[in-house]
């Protein structure tokens, strides 16, 4: 379970860089405050997404 755990933690970085070009362009678009919050949803949107259409994550040992 360590492994996976660390994988995902790894991968938050990896990926950081892909969000933060067109989160900045959203932000000098449409305000920055507005730009977190519609990243922030995405994020809750694809968590809950993937709860409901792949239910045997939870049960991962």
């Amino acid at each position: 379970m360590m492994g996976r755990v660390m994988s995902i933690y790894m991968m938050t970085f990896a990926f950081m860089p892909m969000g933060a070009l067109p989160i900045g362009a959203l932000g000098d678009a449409i305000g920055v405050g507005t730009a977190v919050a519609g990243g922030g949803a995405t994020v809750v949107f694809f968590v809950l997404a993937m709860a409901v259409l792949r239910p045997n994550l939870r049960r991962l040992e």
